[in-house]
């Protein structure tokens, strides 16, 4: 049988219990209840922070940023796995969250695994209000993805005038190339309805005739994707009309390939321009 415990033993044990109890109800009336552990190293702030992401609202996202949270670092789970703080609410259209992430410490040209920055997200959704929050903010419109592509590559691909015009005015280079030596201009071609984009993009400074690193141009592209008004367009800007790629075929000789109305239409098209 155990030996029970003495007077002095249970008098200091009575005053640790009232100790812990006064010390419990100060936290809580002070507002700072303890919080539990998280598992696995994860922090109580990073949890909330992917919560409150993960609701879409701006105003919650705004509230929940305080000193100490990572904001740069890609979540690792859920929906979003793979992107920061940053990349979500641009995904999400939450421009009212930008700047106060930014201002929090989120850096404006954070890179995804493959480089995407969130301004490249805003560009392809053609979102000009986050466009104008990361640009304000700091982001440069040049930075490159894994792929050598720049914002203005991926708007001028996707057809997105709107995010074009914001990106040149805010310096971004048009002359700049990819990793496949491909222009925006070149990116730009032969997307329906890109016209006013190549228009754009030629009175910023962009070369018309600049090939890709297998010789191709705007006017092959446009040819080769049978969009008839680019090619009469880059033809009357002054496209050379008998440039050959380095497998030795011209915009002409793309045409002829297509069978459709298109292709036939854009090849008596360009062998009138050829005479």
């Amino acid at each position: 049988m155990s030996t029970p415990p003495s007077a002095p033993r249970l008098a200091y044990l009575a005053v640790m219990l009232v100790a812990a109890g006064f010390l419990l109800l100060y936290l809580f009336r002070s507002g700072n209840p303890p919080r539990p552990a998280q598992a696995d190293g994860v922090s109580q702030s990073s949890v909330d922070l992917e919560s409150v992401l993960s609701t879409g609202d701006a105003a919650a996202i705004r509230g929940a940023l305080r000193p100490g949270l990572d904001l740069n670092s890609p979540m690792m789970k859920g929906t979003y796995r793979g992107l920061s703080p940053l990349h979500i609410v641009v995904t999400r259209a939450l421009a009212d969250a930008i700047a106060p992430l930014i201002q929090a410490g989120a850096d404006p040209d954070a890179r995804t695994a493959d480089g995407t920055t969130a301004l490249m997200i805003a560009a392809v959704q053609e979102s000009t209000p986050a466009l104008s929050e990361l640009l304000t903010g700091g982001a440069s419109p040049d930075v490159r993805d894994s792929y050598g592509r720049s914002a203005l590559m991926l708007a001028a691909r996707a057809g997105k005038s709107r995010s074009v015009e914001s990106l040149i005015s805010a310096g971004a280079d048009v002359r700049t190339v990819d990793g496949t030596g491909a222009t925006a201009l070149w990116h730009s071609a032969g997307v329906p309805g890109n016209d006013e984009v190549i228009r754009r993009l030629l009175a910023a400074g962009a070369e018309l005739d600049v090939a890709d690193s297998q010789g191709v141009t705007p006017l092959m592209r446009s040819a080769e994707l049978a969009d008839t008004s680019q090619v009469i367009l880059l033809l009357d800007l002054g496209a050379a009309a008998g440039s050959r790629s380095r497998d030795g075929r011209s915009a002409l000789d793309r045409a002829r390939v297509r069978t459709d109305k298109h292709g036939l239409e854009i090849a008596a098209i360009l062998e009138q321009a050829g005479r």
